[in-house]
């Protein structure tokens, strides 16, 4: 029988011996298809912000401000140079439903629904040449 075993010393998966390479083949190309697939999700908004940051390099600190409005913060590089630091806050709250488990011994154990919170913070960061132009531009999440 195919399954999944959880043990003290962490979840492993088990296959019959006649073929079971095969299966272990199988659930390989699977794993590798859901990488892939989480991949194509995450990489086009990492493309995107790129090249929404990058689109200001040339431009002046006044055509940021008036795209952005006012930095959050004006830091220094180590060149002496300004840093424009724009940041957005996002809170996310989700609901996770409350479960029902039996136990080996036969207890029946209930975990309630929980709710928890997750904050991300986008941050974009414009490096400010003498002339008062954008000439470095990246963005982090954290």
């Amino acid at each position: 029988m195919t399954g999944i075993k959880v043990s003290r010393s962490g979840i492993r998966l088990f296959f019959p011996k006649k073929n079971g390479s095969c299966l272990q083949i199988g659930l390989l190309f699977i794993i590798i298809g859901l990488i892939l697939l989480l991949s194509a999700c995450i990489l086009p908004g990492v493309s995107y912000r790129n090249q929404e940051v990058k689109r200001f390099i040339g431009r002046t600190e006044a055509d940021l401000i008036e795209y952005y409005g006012p930095p959050k913060a004006i830091e220094y590089d180590s060149e002496g140079r300004k840093v424009l630091v724009f940041e957005w806050e996002v809170e996310r709250e989700t609901q996770e439903e409350g479960t029902v488990w039996t136990d080996a011994s036969g207890v029946t154990h209930y975990n309630p629904p929980r709710t928890s919170k997750t904050t991300t913070i986008e941050q974009r960061k414009f490096t400010i040449d003498k002339n008062g132009k954008v000439i470095k531009a990246k963005w982090r999440f954290y």
